[in-house]
């Protein structure tokens, strides 16, 4: 399972729900580095097996698999943030995998013993969003233990990631969620639309967690050119692009997800290039 490109916040929600149904119960047996971006979690399970968890917070380019455990050598001497995992994580039990609603976060729930041999629960925050890709350790206070890149002011004015501060999430989007698209109407859903903006642009900054893949697919899916100028749909077009939304939204709500990758060119041909990826089957 990888997304390198085109993650948005309906993939990371779908990634995060099979991420729990397979890896709840996993045991942490091996932590390691690959390069200073890319955290790799050996895991164990009765069920599972060994699998392989890449988390890989590059700012230019976030990168999420889940494979075959294999023997994959790591950095030597091991970085700081590899060393402070392997003391607070190493034999600890994943317990849960979660996403925030629309989001390209996912969260990873650990139970772990301490020095003294009592329980404490540890999460691993992956945030995977291009430029502020980062992995964070809270604890049950929410209060940040260490991050692989710690953000001060200088970097950042408005959220700091340091250890012994309050977690604070990124700025959480303005747009609607899937469940309230499908009660509303078109006039409601496209409330905040600016008249100048394209019908893709129109579809995807109006649902959270949608990219503009999606803008694309909604606008297809209603019958209308992406590029076409939002002032300019009627009002049938309109409820015709509200309808195709939904459908979408439906389709998320429902988990009613179909992974694919869409390539350039049947899948034995030489010169096949990958167009995207997404959960939601794309029609155009």
């Amino acid at each position: 399972m990888i997304e390198r490109a085109n993650m948005d916040g309906i993939t990371t929600g779908a990634l995060s729900r099979e991420l729990h149904d397979h890896l709840t119960d996993s045991l942490v047996d091996r932590i390691a580095m690959t390069d200073r971006h890319t955290l790799v979690l050996h895991l164990y399970s009765q069920n599972e097996g060994r699998r392989a968890l890449t988390l890989g917070a590059n700012p230019s380019r976030p990168v999420f698999a889940l494979t075959r455990s294999s023997a994959q050598s790591g950095l030597t001497p091991p970085p700081s943030f590899v060393m402070f995992l392997r003391k607070h994580l190493r034999r600890a039990r994943l317990k849960e995998v979660s996403s925030p609603l629309g989001e390209r976060i996912i969260h990873f729930l650990f139970h772990a013993i301490d020095e003294l041999g009592d329980e404490r629960k540890l999460k691993l925050i992956f945030e995977c969003m291009p430029r502020t890709a980062n992995l964070i350790v809270v604890n049950e206070q929410n209060v940040i233990l260490n991050a692989l890149r710690h953000i001060d002011q200088s970097i950042n004015r408005t959220r700091e990631v340091l250890p012994a501060h309050p977690y604070s999430a990124p700025p959480e989007q303005n747009r609607r969620s899937v469940t309230e698209c499908l009660s509303m109407s078109h006039h409601e859903l496209f409330a905040q639309a600016k008249q100048s903006d394209l019908v893709s642009h129109v579809a995807f900054r109006t649902i959270a967690g949608f990219s503009p893949i999606l803008g694309v697919e909604a606008a297809y899916r209603a019958e209308l050119q992406p590029d076409r100028l939002f002032s300019l749909l009627s009002e049938s077009e309109c409820m015709r692009l509200a309808d195709a939304l939904k459908s979408i939204c439906r389709e998320i709500h429902n988990c009613s997800f179909a992974p694919a990758i869409y390539l350039t060119a049947p899948i034995e041909s030489k010169e096949n290039e990958q167009i995207t990826a997404h959960v939601i089957p794309l029609t155009h």
